[in-house]
Order: structure tokens, then C-alpha cells, then sequence
């Protein structure tokens, strides 16, 4: 099983990897909405290693966010949602959603650090 710091590490990889694609190919904004749920997702995985859960899929994280992050879930839904509007449907996000979703990133972040 992945360590918390193997899970902060990825995060840490996944945001650079979204900032990178904002400073140099604005264009994709739907794949930085992706890379920013999948980087909340590995600082929530994180978090829940600390707790000694593992979850192996969407749904069992999203039930151990419902029980260990109560609060914040609603914020991970909203990501998690955008992410899969992003890779499955043929809406169009535009720099406001991409500031909407670092914003809720960043919640995340903070949540997992106090909780």
C-alpha cells in the first residue's frame, strides 16, 4: 500500500503538472481540471493513510471522505464531478472554473492538514 509520502508525492507531481499545463498550454483547460481532482485525490489519500485506509476505488474514497473529511466532502464531490465532466462529457471549461477548482483544491489541502 502507498505511504502517506508516496501520496503527497504524486500530489506534488500531479500539481506541477497541472500548473505546467496552465503556464503552457492554456488550451487544455478540461485536463487541468483532471489533474487538479487527481491531485486532491492523493492529498485526500494521503490523509486517509495516515488513518491506515487504503481505498482501492472511487467509491469506497469517496465513502472514507463521507466518514473522515465529513466537512469537505462536498468540495471533493464538486472536483470529483468537473473531473469526470471533463474526461466524459463534451462540456468546455473556461479560466474561472480552473480558478474555481484550485480554490477547492486548496480547501482540500487545508482540510486534510487540520482534520
Amino acid at each position: 500500500m502507498p505511504s502517506e509520502k508516496d501520496h503527497l508525492q504524486k500530489a506534488e507531481r500531479n500539481s506541477r503538472f497541472f500548473e505546467h499545463l496552465i503556464a503552457n498550454c492554456p488550451e487544455y483547460l478540461e485536463w487541468i481540471v483532471v489533474a487538479i481532482f487527481y491531485t486532491a485525490l492523493h492529498y485526500v489519500d494521503a490523509f486517509l493513510a495516515t488513518k491506515g485506509v487504503h481505498p482501492g476505488d472511487h467509491a469506497m474514497r469517496d465513502l472514507q471522505v463521507k466518514t473522515y473529511l465529513r466537512q469537505h466532502y462536498p468540495i471533493y464531490r464538486a472536483l470529483k464531478n468537473d473531473s469526470v465532466d471533463a474526461r466524459y462529457d463534451t462540456l468546455s471549461f473556461n479560466d474561472s472554473d480552473v480558478r474555481k477548482n484550485k480554490d477547492r483544491l486548496a480547501d482540500i489541502i487545508k482540510g486534510t492538514k487540520t482534520a
